[in-house]
């Protein structure tokens, strides 16, 4: 009963936290000036690195959907458990880089929202893999 639940908690913030990210990606590649007004911040002249940036995003996104997908199709669990780790490193990342600039003054304080998304996706992973949701042998 144990694995049934905790494959469906993995499935459910796998589902959760790759939709965000990749529908904040593709708000970012095809209304950069709207996504970036609800964070305050003007677009640059030329919007194509922000475009760049969600197609990074959407693509962090998707890699929950592969990992997902690898997952169902091998019935090994390592692909999500791989999937988890490695986006928890990019989110902490993200959510550090994000105070820093808040702090000194480089993004509007409505970044916190990001960066507070970001951190909470990236530490709820990292302690439902400490917790033991994934099996040792990763089936």
């Amino acid at each position: 009963m144990k694995s049934r639940r905790s494959h469906l908690v993995i499935l459910a913030v796998s589902l959760c936290a790759g939709l965000g990210d990749f529908l904040a990606g593709v708000f970012l590649l095809v209304g950069p000036a709207w996504t970036l007004s609800l964070l305050a911040t003007p677009v640059p002249a030329d919007a194509v690195f922000v475009r760049y940036l969600g197609v990074f995003v959407g693509m962090v996104g998707l890699a929950y959907f592969y990992g997902i997908a690898s997952w169902k199709w091998s019935g090994a669990i390592f692909p999500i458990r791989v999937v988890w780790e490695v986006t928890a490193l990019f989110r902490l990342a993200v959510a550090l880089f994000l105070a820093a600039a808040m702090a000194a003054g480089q993004l509007p304080l409505r970044w916190a929202f990001v960066a507070g998304i970001d951190a909470e996706w990236a530490l709820l992973q990292l302690l439902l893999i400490s917790m033991g949701f994934f099996p040792p042998d990763f089936r």
